[in-house]
């Protein structure tokens, strides 16, 4: 009497479709993660510049520093080399100062910009200029007199944050800085 004992396993040509499969499925979902993921940025990036702007604002209007005049800076927002930082400007500026040092102004606030996103400003889509610097007055209001690089100072309420990458299919956000 023979008796066969049958063990049940996968076969290395089973495994090697299952494989194959499984990397087919993986090429078709990553380009609508790269999407998504740049559109989490964006909108973390967002959620910062708010938080910053109303940072800026709520400094601005408390004033501690006495500064008085309509168009003196009392607080700005600057992002530098990664960084998106609220400052608390010392006392009355001179033209050309830079706003962002510490010799001028004291840090309150800096949280870390993501790469993959740049910061906008501008009245429409067609003339839109990187953003470098967010002054605000004594009344909250924005103001572009003090700054040392117009084309970067935000002048309009209008601020956009989109992706660095051309080809991204993640929409721009819009902010309000007013």
């Amino acid at each position: 009497m023979n008796i066969r004992l049958y063990e049940s396993a996968f076969t290395l040509v089973e495994l090697l479709v299952t494989a194959s499969l499984l990397a087919l499925l993986l090429l078709a979902v990553l380009p609508s993660t790269g999407g998504w993921m740049a559109s989490a940025r964006i909108h973390e990036t967002g959620t910062a510049l708010q938080q910053a702007i109303a940072d800026a604002k709520a400094r601005a209007l408390n004033n501690p520093n006495g500064i008085v005049g309509p168009g003196n800076p009392v607080a700005v927002i600057c992002q530098k080399a990664g960084w998106l930082e609220v400052r608390a400007v010392k006392s009355e500026m001179a033209l050309g100062q830079n706003p962002c040092d510490a010799l001028h102004s004291d840090r309150l606030w800096r949280t870390a910009l993501r790469s993959a996103v740049k910061l906008e400003h501008g009245a429409d889509d067609a003339s839109m200029h990187a953003l470098s610097y967010l002054f605000f007055d004594n009344q909250g209001q924005l103001v572009t007199n003090f700054c040392p690089e117009r084309s970067r100072c935000a002048s309009q309420s209008r601020i956009q944050i989109a992706s660095v990458k051309a080809n991204s299919d993640a929409t721009p956000l819009i902010v309000n800085a007013l």
